[in-house]
């Protein structure tokens, strides 16, 4: 089974929690997970990603 990539993107760590809970229910489903935060991923190594789940939100009165 191919890994799903989980990345976020955070100020205030809430895409960072909601990312590592969504990876515990699919590792809890058999799935094989890597959790990522987008500041550590470079551009190019989207290409080798199969499945990828991108989790951001906003803050204040909705900036990104």
């Amino acid at each position: 089974m191919k890994p799903v990539y989980i990345l976020y993107g955070t100020e205030t760590y809430n895409s960072e929690g909601l990312a590592q809970r969504t990876a515990d229910l699919l590792e809890a489903e058999g799935w094989a997970v890597d959790v990522i935060d987008m500041d550590d991923l470079e551009p190019e190594e989207l290409s080798a990603m199969d499945i990828v789940l991108i989790i951001t939100s906003t803050f204040g009165e909705g900036d990104p």
